[in-house]
């Protein structure tokens, strides 16, 4: 789950962080996440908001719908898991 989680979350953060520079504003700049180097602050602040309804729900409904299961992972022996 935190695998499937983790990779829903670099989409959205992606397209949030495209969204913003096409409206002109600049994702580096946030409110509620800390400024560092290289990271899109305003766009992880926008995400917050939408991560329930986008990534959350779409990571469930793929689980109980049975489109992912655990034979999609391979886990390592250190027992991470990648798909």
């Amino acid at each position: 789950m935190n695998a499937m989680l983790s990779f829903l979350y670099t989409l959205l953060a992606h397209d949030v962080e495209s969204a913003l520079e096409t409206v002109g504003l600049d994702p580096y700049v946030g409110f509620f996440h800390t400024d560092r180097p290289g990271r899109a602050s305003l766009a992880l602040d926008m995400m917050e908001e939408l991560r329930p309804f986008m990534a959350d729900r779409l990571a469930l409904n793929l689980i109980n719908l049975n489109r992912v299961k655990p034979k999609d992972f391979v886990k390592k022996e250190n027992g991470g898991a990648y798909s």
